[in-house]
C-alpha cells in the first residue's frame, strides 16, 4: 500500500501535511506562518470540488493545535494554561483580535456554495445571472481583497503583546514565598499594607473571592454593599393620611348641614334646581370635556418633549462613562496587573476621541483607538481570571500548600510591576519608591502617597481630603503624609 493509496482524497491529510510543512520553518515568526497558512487556505479554496466548510474547519483546527501546543515561542503557556476551555478562549481572543480570522474565513465564504444559495433565495434572479456570469468580478476580488486587508493589518498591528514566557519570567522574580506568610507577626503587618493599598486602588479586591475582573456578579454585589452602607436615607413627612383625614372631615360637614334643612323646603330645592341643574351639568361637561382634552394634548407633547430630552441626555451620560471607562478606571487590581505586564506597545489611554484634525483623519483614528480600547477591555476581562486562576493552580501542584493568602500575593506583585508617580518622579516598578527591601517594614504614609499616585495623577490635599476615611481607619499621620509630598500644613 503506498501513500497515496493511504491518503486517497482526504482534504484533511492534504492540508495537514502542508500545514506542517510551513510550521517547520523556524525562521518565520508567528504571524508569519498564519498569515501564509491564510493565503495558502484561500489559494486551495478555487478547487470548486472542496467543501468550503470543511476548508475552514481544517484551517481552523490546525492553528488551534499550532497555537496552544506546538509553538515554540510559548512553551510556558502550555504548561500554564491546564484547562482546555482557557486554551479555547486564548486561542478565540487571539485569532479573533488580533490575527484577524473572521475576515478571511468571510473572503473563502464568498467563494462558497452556500453564498451562491443564499444570492439565489434572496435576490431576484437577474442579480444571480449576474453574479454568475462575472464571478471574477462579484467574489474574486472582493474575497481577495479582504485576504490582502486581514493579512496586511495583522503583520502591521501597532498593538503588540509580550511573550507569555517573558511574563511568566516577570512574576518568577517575585515569588509567593517571599511574602511573610511564615512569620504570624510579619504578616500581619504585610496583611495591613497590601489592604492600605486596596482599599485604595480597588475597595472591593477582598470582598471578592472567585472573580478577578470588574464585569462580575460578585463585583456587583460587592459594590452595592459599599454604596449601601454610605446612603442616608431623608425622612419626609407623609402628608396623604393628614389630606384623607381632612377630605372625610369636610364630607361629615356638608351631610350634616343638607340633613339639618326642613323636608318641604328640602325638597322644593331639589324640583327647582333640576332645570338649571341640568344646564349647569351640560355646560360644566362640555367644559371639561375641551378640558381634558387640552390637558391631554399638552400632557401627550410634554411627556414626548421629557422623553426626547431624558432619553438625550442619559445617550450623552452614558457615552461619556463609556468613553471614561475604555479611557482609563473601573479596572481591578488584576486586571491592571494583567495589563502592565501583557502589553509591550499599543497601551492607548486617555480620551479616544482625537481632535485638531482633518474630518476623515479624525474619525479614522477615533474608530481606531476606541477598536483597541475595547480589544484591551476584552482582553483585561478575559485574561485576568484565567491567568490568576492558573497561577494559583500552579503553585498549588508545586508544593505550596498554604494558599489562603493568594490575594495578598496578588496586591504584592501589583506593587512589583505597577508606575507610581510621587513629586513629579516617576518609580517603574512602585516597589524602587521605598527603601526597605522588606515589605512588612514599609511606611503606612508612604504606602499612602505611593498609593495616590499610581495613576499618575498629581497628588493635591483635595484628594488626599477624598480619602479621609482611610486616613482614619488606618490612623496616618497627616504631617507625615504633607512632608512625603513636600508641603507645608
Amino acid at each position: 500500500m503506498n501513500f497515496e493509496t493511504l491518503i486517497g482524497d482526504s482534504i484533511f491529510f492534504i492540508y495537514l501535511f502542508t500545514a506542517i510543512s510551513v510550521i517547520s520553518f523556524e525562521r518565520f515568526s508567528t504571524k508569519e506562518i498564519i498569515s501564509i497558512i491564510y493565503i495558502f487556505t484561500y489559494g486551495i479554496s478555487f478547487n470548486s470540488q472542496l467543501d468550503k466548510k470543511i476548508l475552514l474547519v481544517c484551517m481552523i483546527f490546525t492553528l488551534f493545535i499550532y497555537e496552544e501546543y506546538l509553538t515554540t515561542s510559548e512553551t510556558e503557556k502550555k504548561d500554564f494554561f491546564y484547562r482546555i476551555i482557557y486554551k479555547v478562549i486564548d486561542f478565540l481572543y487571539l485569532y479573533v483580535c488580533r490575527y484577524k480570522i473572521l475576515i478571511v474565513c468571510v473572503a473563502i465564504g464568498l467563494r462558497s456554495y452556500t453564498f451562491n444559495r443564499f444570492v439565489q433565495r434572496v435576490f431576484p434572479e437577474s442579480v444571480h445571472l449576474f453574479v454568475a456570469e462575472h464571478e471574477t468580478l462579484v467574489m474574486t476580488v472582493p474575497s481577495a481583497v479582504m485576504l490582502c486587508l486581514a493579512v496586511h493589518w495583522m503583520l502591521t498591528d501597532y498593538v503588540q503583546m509580550n511573550t507569555f514566557k517573558w511574563v511568566f519570567s516577570k512574576i518568577k522574580k517575585y515569588p509567593y514565598y517571599k511574602c511573610p506568610f511564615s512569620d504570624p507577626e510579619k504578616k500581619e503587618q504585610f496583611c495591613r499594607r497590601m489592604e492600605l493599598i486596596a482599599d485604595i486602588e480597588d475597595r472591593t479586591f477582598f470582598m471578592r473571592t472567585k472573580s478577578y475582573h470588574f464585569w462580575s456578579y460578585e463585583n456587583a454585589k460587592a459594590l452595592w454593599k459599599t454604596k449601601k452602607k454610605n446612603i442616608v436615607v431623608s425622612r419626609q413627612p407623609d402628608n396623604s393620611n393628614r389630606l384623607k383625614c381632612l377630605f372625610a372631615t369636610f364630607k361629615r360637614s356638608v351631610q350634616r348641614i343638607w340633613h339639618a334643612l326642613p323636608n318641604g323646603l328640602n325638597q322644593r330645592c331639589k324640583g327647582a334646581c333640576r332645570v338649571l341643574n341640568f344646564m349647569e351639568w351640560f355646560f360644566r361637561s362640555t367644559k371639561n370635556i375641551v378640558k381634558r382634552l387640552i390637558c391631554t394634548f399638552k400632557l401627550i407633547v410634554n411627556n414626548v418633549i421629557y422623553v426626547w430630552v431624558y432619553l438625550y441626555s442619559r445617550c450623552k451620560i452614558i457615552g461619556k462613562k463609556v468613553f471614561r471607562y475604555l479611557s482609563r478606571g473601573h479596572s481591578t487590581i488584576e486586571m491592571q496587573t494583567i495589563r502592565i505586564l501583557f502589553y509591550k506597545r499599543g497601551l492607548l489611554l486617555g480620551n479616544p476621541i482625537v481632535r485638531n484634525e482633518k474630518k476623515r483623519i479624525r474619525i479614522c483614528k477615533s474608530v481606531y483607538k476606541i477598536r483597541c480600547m475595547i480589544e484591551r477591555k476584552i482582553f483585561e476581562v478575559i485574561y485576568s481570571g484565567m491567568v490568576f486562576k492558573s497561577l494559583k493552580h500552579y503553585l498549588g501542584i508545586n508544593q505550596i500548600t498554604n494558599l489562603d493568602y493568594f490575594r495578598y500575593y496578588i496586591v504584592y506583585l501589583y506593587l512589583h510591576v505597577v508606575q507610581t508617580n510621587v513629586n513629579g518622579k516617576k518609580y517603574r516598578p512602585a516597589s524602587e519608591y521605598f527603601e526597605e527591601a522588606d515589605v512588612s517594614e514599609w511606611s503606612m504614609e508612604k504606602i499612602f502617597v505611593a498609593g495616590l499616585g499610581l495613576c499618575s495623577r498629581a497628588i493635591t490635599p483635595q484628594r488626599i481630603q477624598r480619602y479621609d476615611s482611610i486616613v482614619k481607619k488606618y490612623n496616618l499621620s497627616i504631617d507625615e503624609i504633607y512632608r512625603l509630598c513636600d508641603w507645608d500644613k
